[in-house]
């Protein structure tokens, strides 16, 4: 069932588990710790089963906290993090691009950890072909057909609508047709069956496709990729909750693979750990937004 809910939201759930670190000595009693979720993460779930995955998540944090946990969807990357800001959640679960357009519009926002999908691979979409495919890169499959599923990560999507094509061509217009229905492996088999051109996915999904089937994924290859996109990220605001419980929690998620319970989690979610972010991690975000500038939506 944690399948269905896609790999970027169990990245998410992974981060709202393990919150041990936050000692209950360290809380007023009473006090209630609100996690909010970006709202994209749900895009393709249903709320009776965000209730059903929440629950054992929100019984572990105020068992191990003394804490009231009340997990909140926030929203909008914007709303989100609004809520960060002014103290209505104390911690916040981003895809890497909308916490980008998030720290931009709040500056004071801080990734508490980075969530590492793969233990090398950063966030990439990729255009994946069939390899009798005579094409040598995108701009020679114009009339083709694209699998786009939107059970993925947000960066595939953004790939898709901002770089993959030139800034002035209508990804519709330029394609005979865009299918965004069905999941990656459903994709990646139409182009093996030759029914679709090509398909943009995430990278390390193929990495597991050609686990799962190796047959026919030695019949694909990789017409080009991204550049990185910013991991998912836990988000707090400074000053609120204690340095000490703020510590405690960077350092339980940091060791996540250190111990059993956390392995266990971590590979049963396709989650490779968390890591802290690097020194010019403000500067990769802001150097994403100048490519994705904030959507319209999201204004």
């Amino acid at each position: 069932m944690l399948r269905r809910w896609g790999t970027p939201l169990c990245a998410a759930l992974v981060l709202l588990a393990p919150l041990g670190g936050l000692a209950a000595a360290e809380a007023p009693p009473g006090r209630t710790v609100r996690l909010g979720l970006v709202s994209s993460l749900f895009r393709d779930t249903s709320e009776e089963l965000v209730k059903l995955v929440m629950q054992p998540l929100r019984a572990m944090i105020e068992s191990d906290t003394g804490m009231a946990g009340q997990f909140v969807n926030g929203g909008d990357c914007l709303s989100l993090a609004k809520k960060l800001a002014d103290n209505q959640v104390q911690f916040a679960v981003f895809h890497g691009p909308e916490f980008a357009w998030a720290q931009a519009r709040y500056p004071a926002l801080r990734p508490l950890v980075l969530v590492a999908q793969h233990a090398k691979e950063q966030p990439r979409a990729i255009v994946v072909v069939h390899k009798d495919c005579p094409a040598a890169a995108v701009a020679e499959l114009k009339g083709k057909t694209l699998a786009a599923p939107k059970v993925r990560g947000i960066h595939c999507e953004l790939f898709v609508q901002k770089g993959l094509l030139p800034a002035d061509t209508c990804c519709e217009q330029f394609f005979a047709k865009v299918t965004t229905k069905g999941g990656v492996e459903a994709a990646l088999d139409s182009v093996f069956a030759k029914k679709c051109d090509a398909a943009v996915i995430d990278k390390v999904a193929l990495a597991a496709y050609r686990e799962s089937r190796p047959g026919r994924a030695r019949e694909l290859r990789v017409l080009t990729e991204s550049a990185p996109f910013p991991p998912a990220v836990l988000a707090y605001l400074p000053g609120i909750l204690p340095e000490p419980a703020i510590r405690s929690l960077t350092q339980t998620l940091l060791n996540a693979r250190s111990n059993e319970g956390g392995q266990r989690m971590l590979e049963t979610l396709r989650v490779h750990g968390f890591v802290e972010p690097s020194a010019d991690f403000d500067r990769c975000l802001g150097e994403f937004v100048k490519s994705y500038p904030t959507p319209a939506e999201n204004q």
